[in-house]
C-alpha cells in the first residue's frame, strides 16, 4: 500500500463524508490505523461522491459494488492498489 493511495482514500472520504471532522476517525486514519467503512454510515450519495473524487485522482472507473464490497479502509485501499496494479 503506498502513501500516495491512502492519502488519496482518506480525502476522498474526507471529502464525502467529512472523516476527518470525527476526531476518533481523523486519530484512526492519520495514525496509519484502520477503519471499518460501516463506521462511516455513507448513503448511496455520499458513497457516489467518493467514487468521482477516487476515479479523478486514480484515472480509472470504480463501480459501486467496488466500494462495497470493502469492511475496512486498508481493505479499501488493497482493492484499489491491485486495480492500479493491473492498470499500470
Amino acid at each position: 500500500m503506498t502513501k500516495d493511495l491512502r492519502d488519496a482514500v482518506i480525502a476522498a472520504l474526507d471529502s464525502a463524508a467529512g472523516v476527518l471532522n470525527v476526531p476518533d476517525f481523523a486519530r484512526r486514519l492519520m495514525g496509519g490505523q484502520d477503519l471499518d467503512l460501516a463506521r462511516i454510515e455513507m448513503d448511496s450519495m455520499t458513497m457516489m461522491e467518493m467514487i468521482m473524487h477516487l476515479e479523478a485522482k486514480l484515472g480509472f472507473d470504480i463501480e459501486a459494488d467496488e466500494i462495497a464490497g470493502q469492511s475496512t479502509v486498508n481493505g479499501l485501499i488493497a482493492h484499489l492498489q491491485m486495480r492500479l496494479d493491473v492498470v499500470g
